[in-house]
């Protein structure tokens, strides 16, 4: 993987997972449990998907197609959870999930706009 690209997305994990961070304490300090538990959770996602970018860049040239394959797999059981809750009237299990798979789609996002760059 090339350099530039793991660099941009460390800068990129780092600022949204501080983000999340800062989020989950001060909804907390304002009496938002649910909401900072949110916060919490889509933190979590980042931190998640930048272990998999770890291992990604270990991995040389055959990174990209790791972590895009990775990516691709990871949200899956997000999407049958989402719908089952979805299923079952459960609205607020059915917003957690949607908080992953919005987090796992804000990475890709970014993981192809780098790449693009490169080319």
């Amino acid at each position: 993987m090339n350099e530039t690209i793991r660099t941009e997305m460390y800068a990129f994990f780092t600022e949204r997972k501080t983000e999340c961070a800062e989020r989950e304490r001060r909804l907390a300090q304002e009496q938002k449990p649910d909401e900072s538990t949110l916060a919490r959770i889509e933190g979590n996602i980042y931190d998640a998907f930048r272990a998999v970018f770890d291992v990604a860049c270990r991995m040389g040239d055959e990174g990209a197609a790791f972590f895009r394959q990775r990516a691709k797999q990871i949200p899956s059981s997000w999407h049958a959870a989402r719908q089952q809750a979805l299923d079952h009237g459960c609205e607020d299990r059915a917003y957690v999930e949607t908080v992953k798979l919005n987090a796992a789609e804000c990475i890709m996002a970014k993981f192809e706009s780098l790449l693009e760059a490169k080319q």
